[in-house]
């Protein structure tokens, strides 16, 4: 077995850098998340396992969920390489927010994108539910991933498409 290593000041650079690029909208997130977890779905290297972000599991395979496929895929991270969200400095909510996404938590993901967007803007207790409550969207049961893949590539993508009409 291979031990996953750690981040060097360099590669933490290079992938906040890199995670810089990625959109701060939650639909548009969500798309580029999807299709890097397809991608590495088909990489007999990489095992999914939402309880992990990005790290070497027993058999020398890299371990990802939502979050870390991006972090593999769009971010480059290399396979042998342990990683979070915290290694992406300012850029970490994004991971953060997918991985709220994946189980249907769109008041988290959104408030953590909120905070990120506006820098220094607190957000009041119960200002991002109303703000969902008048786009008419709410947290929502997204199918786990390891109970259905399908279903949840399927669900996904639906609050992916309903964010996408709100433009959040």
């Amino acid at each position: 077995m291979r031990e996953s290593k750690k981040m060097t000041h360099s590669e933490r650079a290079v992938a906040e850098k890199k995670a810089k690029r990625l959109p701060k909208k939650l639909w548009a997130l969500i798309e580029i998340a999807l299709a890097d977890l397809r991608k590495v779905e088909g990489d007999d290297r990489y095992r999914v396992d939402m309880m992990f972000f990005h790290g070497t599991a027993y058999d020398d395979r890299c371990l990802v969920c939502l979050g870390g496929s991006v972090m593999s895929g769009s971010c480059a991270v290399a396979r042998d390489v342990e990683v979070a969200p915290d290694d992406f400095g300012s850029q970490a909510w994004k991971f953060i927010a997918l991985d709220r996404l994946r189980v249907g938590d769109v008041y988290s993901a959104l408030s953590l994108a909120m905070n990120n967007k506006y820098q220094g803007f607190e957000v009041r207790e119960g200002h991002v539910f109303s703000i969902l409550k008048s786009l008419n969207i709410s947290n929502r049961t997204i199918t786990p991933y390891d109970m259905n893949r399908r279903a949840f590539f399927r669900e996904m993508r639906a609050l992916a498409r309903r964010l996408k009409k709100v433009n959040l």
